[in-house]
C-alpha cells in the first residue's frame, strides 16, 4: 500500500493543484458579501437597494408595458426620484422598429443628477428598464437594474457633486423589443450627449454581474474599468462571443447610436429567467451587491473626467483572475507576441527535439487525440447528463456531479493518451509538441478572433517563460515550464469551463468540454512522464480514476432535471379563431413537456402537425377545447388602393378585451412589402436579410386604434389574420393550473388566451 502512495505521490500531488484550482474558482465566482442597511451612507448597499425593489413589487404582479401593472411601478419610481431630489421627465409615445418587428406603447422615465461642469458637455448615463414579461415580475430582469439605479441615484444625491451630469434612463418596452431605448435614441436631445452608458441587465436570479459587452475602441475604457472596480468578472472572448450572437439589450441600440459603455448582467439560475419565480423571493442580493458595485465605481472613476478624450483607438484584450484582478493589455500586441511565441517555440522544438517517422506521427495522432477526444467524449455524455435525464439547457439543478464527470474525463484522456504515446514518444516531444500547437493556435485567434488571444496566450507563455528558466539551470525534465505551463492552461481550462455554462448546458456537453482539451494537453506529457517507469503501478489509479467518473455520472444520470427552485417552462394556452369557429388548448414548454401533467391533462403524448394562428405551420401539443367566444379584435379596412404599381391598404385595427398584444400577421407566400403602424416601419420584407417575423405585434395597446398601412405587390386576394393575447387567471382555467406540477412554472408571455380572425382582402376591380 506504501508503495503504491509512493508511486503516486507526484500525481496526486498534481491532480491536488487541479482541484485546487476548480475549488478556488468555484469559491470565488461567487458575487460579494451583501452590505446591510445601516452600512456606511456613501457606499452602496444591496440591502437598501433590496428594500426599494420590494416596495417596488410590493404586490409581486407581472408589469409587461402598457399594463396598469407598469403604470404602478412607473409611478413608484417617479416618486422615489422625486424624494432624492431629482426632477424625473417622461417620454411616451408608440416606438416601431422593422429590426425588432412591431411597435410598443412605451414611458421612459429620465432624470438628471447635475454635474458641476457645463450643461452641454458629453455626460454618463447609467441605464435600465421596468417593464417585465408577462409571465413575470421581473425582480430580475431588471428591477433589480432598478433598484441598483435607485441606490446609486441616492448616494450621489449625498455626495460631493461630480463634474459630469449622470443621467438616469430607466427604459419601457424592452421586452418587447428594444422599444424604450430605440425611442430614446431616436427622439430625445439627451442621446446626443452620452459618452459613457453603464447599462444593467440580468438573465437570472443569481451568480457574478459580468461584464460581457462593450462598444468599440474599449481600450481606454477598460483601463478605467481594471482601476475602477473592486471585483472585475469579464474577459474579450465573452465580447467577441456575444458580438456574433442573435442576442441584444438596450445598450445595443445606444452603441449603435455612438456611445460607448459597459454592459453588465448576471445570468445564474437561468432557469428563472422570464418566469413567474423571477421574484423578490428568488433574487440573490449578493447578486444585486455586485451589479450596485460595478455601476457605481465605474460612475465614480468616470464622474470627473474629460468624457471628450475617452475615446481610444482600439481594443483590449483582457479577464479575471479569480474576479480579483483584470489582466489587460492592447489587442494591438497580440498578433507579434503569439507570432513571437511560436516562432521560439519552434526553434526550441528543433534544438531540443530529434524527431524520427515513428515519433513525429505518434506525436501527431496523440494531439489529435487530445483535441478529438474530450468533444468526443462530452458528445456521448451529453445523453446521460443532459439528454436521457430531460435538464434545462442551461441551468441544472444539481451540477456538480456532472461537472465531476467532465472535469475527470479529461482527466482519464490525459492518462490514457499519455500512457499510450510513451510507447513511441518521449514526454519531452509531447510537451513541446502540445505548447507548440497552442502557439499556432493562438496566433490563428490573433488573427480572427484578437479577443480571444488570452485562452491560449497565457498558458503558452508561462511555459515558455518556465522552458528559458529551465534551460539556464539546466534542467533536462522541463520541469518549470511543464508545472508553468500547466497551472495556466488549468486555470484558462477551468475559468471557461464555469463561464461556457451561460450558453451550454449538459445536454451540450461537447460544448462544455471544448475548454477542457486544455487542461488534457497539458496532462498529458506529465502522465507520459511518470507512467513511463517501469517501476510505477499505473493500472489501480487509472482504475481508480475510471470508478470516480463512472459514480459520479451514475449520480447525475439520477439527479432530477427540474425542482421547484430550477423549474421547467411550461405555459397554457387557450386559441379560438372565431373565423373557422376552432378552439384548442396548446401545451407551450421550453424545458420539455412534462409527461405526468400532459396525461393528467388529457393532452397528447407527442407534438403533431399545427397550423399556429393560421399563419405558421409547426408542431404542437394540443387538444381540442370548448368555445368561450372570446370577443374578437375589430378589423375595419379604410382603403384599397394602387399607387405607382404598389398596391395599399389601409385599415384600423384594435382589441375589444384587454391585453397584452395586438398583432397582424401574414401567410408566408403572401407577405406585404412593408407595413407601417401609425406611420411608423414596423415590418419589412423587400430585402433578402430581412428579419422581420411575419407576425407584426404591438404591445401594450389599452384600448388604442391602430392604422396599419401595408403596401404590397399582391393584386389578387390578400389574407390577413388578426389576433389578441391576453393573460389567463387561474380562475379562468382552474383545473388545467392546478395539475401544473411544483417542478414547472409559467414563463416568457405566460398562460394565455389568443383570439383570432382572419380576413380575405379582395382587391377593388
Amino acid at each position: 500500500m506504501f508503495g503504491w502512495f509512493k508511486d503516486h505521490f507526484y500525481l496526486g500531488l498534481v491532480l491536488g493543484v487541479i482541484t485546487a484550482i476548480v475549488v478556488s474558482y468555484s469559491y470565488f465566482s461567487t458575487a460579494p458579501e451583501v452590505r446591510a442597511s445601516d452600512s456606511q451612507q456613501t457606499e452602496f448597499s444591496a440591502a437598501r437597494a433590496f428594500a426599494e425593489l420590494d416596495d417596488l413589487l410590493a404586490e409581486n404582479r407581472p408589469h409587461p408595458v402598457g399594463s396598469a401593472s407598469n403604470k404602478v411601478i412607473r409611478d413608484r419610481i417617479w416618486d422615489k426620484l422625486i424624494a432624492l431630489g431629482l426632477e424625473p421627465e417622461l417620454q411616451a409615445g408608440l416606438s416601431c422598429s422593422a429590426n425588432f418587428t412591431g411597435c410598443a406603447e412605451v414611458e421612459n422615465i429620465i432624470a438628471i443628477k447635475r454635474g458641476t461642469g457645463n450643461p452641454d458637455d458629453k455626460a454618463i448615463m447609467l441605464a435600465t428598464h421596468y417593464d417585465s414579461v408577462p409571465a413575470s415580475s421581473g425582480a430580475g430582469d431588471d428591477i433589480s437594474g432598478v433598484a441598483a439605479t435607485l441606490e446609486i441615484a441616492r448616494i450621489l444625491s449625498i455626495s460631493p457633486t461630480l463634474r459630469n451630469d449622470v443621467v438616469f434612463l430607466i427604459t419601457d418596452g424592452e421586452e418587447t423589443g428594444l422599444r424604450g431605448a430605440q425611442l430614446f435614441a431616436d427622439k430625445h436631445p439627451l442621446m446626443q450627449r452620452i459618452a459613457v452608458v453603464i447599462n444593467l441587465e440580468a438573465r437570472g436570479v443569481t451568480g457574478l454581474s459580468n461584464m460581457f459587452e462593450t462598444g468599440p475602441d474599449n481600450q481606454g475604457l477598460m483601463t478605467i474599468f481594471a482601476e475602477a472596480v473592486k471585483r472585475p468578472a469579464a474577459n474579450s472572448l465573452a465580447v467577441e462571443i456575444y458580438q456574433r450572437m442573435p442576442n441584444d439589450t438596450d445598450y445595443s441600440i445606444y452603441k449603435d447610436a455612438g456611445a460607448n459603455g459597459l454592459n453588465f448582467a448576471f445570468a445564474g439560475g437561468v432557469s428563472l429567467y422570464h418566469s413567474v419565480r423571477d421574484s423578490p423571493a428568488h433574487l440573490d442580493q449578493r447578486s444585486l451587491q455586485h451589479h450596485g458595485d460595478n455601476a457605481y465605481a465605474m460612475i465614480n472613476a468616470l464622474g470627473n473626467m474629460d468624457l471628450e478624450n475617452l475615446d481610444s483607438s482600439g481594443n483590449s484584450t483582457y479577464f479575471d483572475l479569480f474576479t480579483r484582478k483584470l489582466v489587460s493589455w492592447p489587442n494591438a500586441i497580440n498578433v507579434p507576441l503569439a507570432a513571437g511565441l511560436l516562432l521560439l517555440l519552434s526553434f526550441f522544438v528543433y534544438r531540443l527535439l530529434s524527431f524520427s517517422g515513428a515519433a513525429a506521427a505518434t506525436a501527431a495522432i496523440s494531439l489529435i487525440g487530445l483535441f478529438a477526444l474530450p468533444v468526443l467524449a462530452g458528445w456521448a455524455l451529453s445523453y446521460p447528463l443532459g439528454i436521457w435525464v430531460h435538464t434545462h439547457p442551461l441551468d441544472h439543478p444539481y451540477p456538480w456531479p456532472g461537472r465531476i464527470v467532465l472535469l475527470v474525463t479529461s482527466i482519464l484522456i490525459a492518462m490514457l493518451i499519455g500512457k499510450i504515446s510513451s510507447k513511441w514518444l518521449s514526454a519531452k516531444a509531447l510537451l513541446l509538441g502540445s505548447y507548440w500547437v497552442m502557439a499556432l493556435l493562438a496566433l490563428l485567434l490573433s488573427l480572427s478572433i484578437s479577443g480571444g488571444t488570452y485562452l491560449l496566450l497565457i498558458p503558452v507563455a508561462m511555459f515558455v517563460i518556465g522552458l528559458i528558466i529551465d534551460l539556464i539551470v539546466r534542467s533536462k525534465r522541463l520541469i518549470i515550464a511543464t508545472h508553468l505551463g500547466l497551472i495556466g492552461a488549468t486555470y484558462m481550462a477551468v475559468y471557461h469551463f464555469f463561464a461556457i455554462e451561460l450558453v451550454a448546458g449538459f445536454s451540450s456537453s461537447y460544448i462544455k468540454m471544448a475548454p477542457l482539451v486544455l487542461l488534457s494537453l497539458a496532462l498529458a506529457p506529465i502522465f507520459s512522464q511518470h507512467w513511463s517507469k517501469p517501476e510505477v503501478k499505473w493500472r489501480a489509479m487509472f482504475a481508480s480514476i475510471i470508478i470516480i467518473t463512472l459514480s459520479a455520472g451514475i449520480i447525475a444520470s439520477l439527479m432530477p432535471g427540474f425542482t421547484t427552485s430550477r423549474p421547467r417552462g411550461q405555459n397554457l394556452v387557450f386559441i379560438e379563431n372565431a373565423t373557422n369557429s376552432t378552439a384548442e388548448w396548446v401545451s407551450e414548454t421550453s424545458g420539455g413537456q412534462d409527461a405526468e401533467l400532459l396525461e393528467a391533462a388529457g393532452f397528447p403524448d407527442s407534438a403533431t402537425p399545427y397550423n399556429l394562428y393560421g399563419i405558421f405551420t409547426t408542431k404542437r401539443v394540443f387538444k381540442p377545447a370548448e368555445k368561450r367566444l372570446l370577443p374578437t379584435p375589430k378589423l375595419t379596412i379604410l382603403s384599397d388602393e394602387i399607387s405607382n404599381d404598389m398596391r395599399i391598404i389601409t385599415a384600423e385595427i384594435s382589441s375589444q378585451r384587454e391585453v397584452n398584444i395586438l398583432a397582424i400577421g401574414f401567410d408566408a407566400d403572401k407577405k406585404p412589402v412593408t407595413v407601417k403602424i401609425n406611420n411608423q416601419l414596423a415590418a419589412r420584407y423587400d430585402i433578402e436579410e430581412t428579419t422581420s417575423s411575419r407576425l407584426v405585434p404591438i404591445h401594450g395597446p389599452a384600448n388604442n386604434t391602430y392604422t396599419v398601412t401595408i403596401m404590397t405587390r399582391i393584386t389578387d386576394t390578400f389574407p390577413i389574420t388578426i389576433l389578441d393575447s391576453a393573460s389567463l387567471k387561474p380562475a379562468e382555467f382552474f383545473r388545467l393550473a392546478k395539475l401544473r406540477p411544483n417542478d414547472s412554472a409559467t414563463f416568457a408571455h405566460g398562460d394565455r388566451s389568443i383570439s383570432i380572425i382572419r380576413a380575405e382582402i379582395v382587391a377593388n376591380e
